[in-house]
């Protein structure tokens, strides 16, 4: 089996390029951030230390992440894997009591 790795953390937050620019200048890394048409969301993101930190921030209010924002605040939305059997995964956080909140998503 191989060994499981973090691919990237997604949070929501208010200022995406805000966010991108202070990582830029705390941790010397490059981020970039772009307007997402269809997911109505502007993305930003940096790598550190082969982690991508992925940030989320709505443009209006009919999207999951104005939902989040709305219900929880700002923060982490999401861990995502890689590395591991989906299906295994998925059905050990169920057999462990764990509620999904959305069906789980290939991608």
């Amino acid at each position: 089996m191989s060994a499981k790795t973090i691919d990237h953390m997604g949070f929501v937050l208010k200022d995406t390029k805000k966010t991108v620019e202070v990582f830029e200048k705390l941790l010397g890394v490059k981020g970039t951030w772009r307007k997402h048409e269809t997911e109505k969301v502007i993305l930003g993101q940096v790598t550190v230390n082969g982690i991508r930190f992925v940030f989320s921030e709505p443009y209006t209010d009919d999207t999951r992440w104005d939902a989040f924002l709305r219900e929880r605040g700002e923060g982490l939305e999401h861990i995502c894997f890689s590395n591991f059997d989906f299906d295994e995964m998925v059905n050990g956080a169920q057999s462990l009591g764990l509620k999904l909140k959305e069906e789980p998503t290939r991608l």
